[in-house]
């Protein structure tokens, strides 16, 4: 059965139960009411009746000429009246069945100022002439009443009309229940529709936001997973086209000279010796590329352990740069600028990793004779205090369009050389709390700039700071 069909019945049955509770309590209010209506008459009408009845008998007329008189207009009212005499015994009776029959007036019982009597499936309200004081002196009692069936049971003659109505609204209710349904039912469907054409592998899907509050947020909640779910599988087509392709390269060259040397084509020492280094060479760039792939996943699913401790983040900066400064040997200028001492709560191993990465590249992308500078000083970000470092290199320059992508993987096939570096220094930095940024211009060159919190701002655990990741 169907989300819809469900929904339905539930509320077709919820609205019947309702409707039948309510019909049977109004039908309830209803027999009660027409009671004490049909009761509180009968009690008016018995004394005008037993005044009657007693002017008549002073006239001298016989009980029996008395009901002849009578018993037209007590048939057109729809009451039925006795007279009894001081016992009890039925001298006369509109209906002439009761005649000779004796009425148990020891019975009765007394409700707002009416005596009633009930015998023969009747009610009766009895008024003795007697204590009538006009009339002192008659002996006659008179009993007005109605059957019993009459005064609980005229309801009964509403109760077409009533079913009717309660069919009607509760046509009318399936009607809206049905609509209501649909109106739930059909974000559900439109997302299980959705949600089969993702897993077909159609990940470009979308359904409208509209509905009740929770539909919406639900539909809101498909459509920012699904954009999730088509950009990952995008991701990782051309992650997959990317590693494809960087390690086609290495993989041929290996396979060309190996090749060489099965078939000897190269035979001398010196060309074989030459042909095994490329090999070799080659399967070092492999080597590095699958270990810097693996680190670059195992940073992106957090399974890099980071040991953060306080760290002068001048004197790591200056140790990184006299490196790169030895291995250049003159052939750029290196300037170096700090306040004193900046600490950083860091894991010194992957901030000198980070530091490498970003100097490798000023390097790279520096002519000859230009200039990589680095400086530390201490600086807010979003008023939290911490360190800033920044590397820059002149004659270099990334258009404002490019300078997210260059943290993507292997941006570099046709673009900057930056590889795979630059993805794991964003990873590296956004892991311990921190930022990186770029800014380039075409005059002076480009400038990536770190920032990581002091020490004071972090959570401490104990006596050692706990790191906190921040990952975007």
């Amino acid at each position: 059965m169907t989300l819809r069909a469900k929904l339905f019945l539930s509320f077709t049955l919820v609205i019947f139960v309702c409707l039948l509770l309510a019909g049977a309590g109004f039908l309830w209010i209803l027999q009660h009411y027409q009671f004490q209506a049909r009761a509180a008459r009968i009690a008016e009408l018995s004394r005008p009746v037993a005044f009657q009845v007693a002017a008549l008998e002073r006239q001298g007329q016989s009980p029996a000429t008395i009901m002849d008189l009578i018993r037209e207009d007590a048939d057109e009212i729809g009451i039925r009246v006795l007279i009894l005499d001081l016992n009890g015994k039925v001298m006369a009776d509109t209906g002439r069945e009761f005649e000779g029959r004796q009425l148990d007036l020891n019975s009765a019982t007394r409700s707002a100022g009416i005596v009633w009597v009930e015998a023969w499936g009747h009610t009766f309200a009895v008024v003795p002439t007697v204590s009538m004081r006009p009339f002192r002196g008659i002996t006659s009692v008179v009993a007005v009443g109605t059957p019993n069936s009459s005064l609980r049971n005229g309801w009964l003659a509403l109760l077409p009309s009533l079913s009717l109505a309660g069919l009607g609204a509760l046509a009318v209710s399936a009607g809206i229940s049905w609509l209501l349904a649909r109106s739930i039912a059909r974000p559900l469907a439109e997302l299980t529709q959705a949600a089969t054409r993702m897993a077909a592998g159609d990940f470009d899907q979308t359904v409208p936001v509209r509905g009740t509050r929770e539909t919406i947020q639900l539909a809101q909640a498909f459509n920012q997973m699904s954009q999730e779910v088509s950009r990952s599988y995008r991701t990782l087509k051309n992650f997959l086209a990317d590693v494809s392709h960087e390690l086609r390269t290495p993989l041929t060259s290996v396979k060309g000279f190996a090749q060489a040397l099965t078939e000897q084509a190269v035979t001398s020492p010196a060309e074989v010796a030459e042909v095994a280094q490329i090999i070799l060479d080659e399967a070092d760039r492999m080597d590095r590329l699958v270990s810097d792939l693996l680190f670059l996943s195992r940073l992106e699913a957090n399974q890099v352990p980071f040991n953060p401790e306080p760290v002068d983040l001048t004197e790591l900066a200056r140790t990184c740069l006299r490196r790169f400064e030895r291995e250049a040997a003159g052939a750029v200028r290196f300037e170096f600028a700090a306040d004193g001492p900046a600490q950083a709560m860091v894991d010194p191993t992957r901030t000198e990793q980070v530091l490498t990465n970003l100097l490798k590249n000023a390097v790279q992308h520096t002519p000859e004779g230009g200039t990589i500078r680095v400086t530390v000083a201490a600086g807010d970000y979003q008023q939290r205090s911490g360190v800033w470092v920044r590397v820059f290199n002149s004659g270099s320059f990334i258009p404002e369009s490019d300078r997210d992508k260059i943290f993507q993987r292997f941006y570099h096939r046709n673009h900057y050389g930056l590889g795979l570096g630059l993805a794991i220094t964003r990873e590296i930095v956004q892991a311990q709390g921190g930022i990186i940024q770029v800014n380039s211009d075409p005059g002076t060159g480009t400038e990536f700039a770190i920032w990581h919190p002091a020490p004071d701002r972090l959570a401490v655990d104990g006596a050692k700071p706990k790191l906190l990741a921040r990952r975007t």
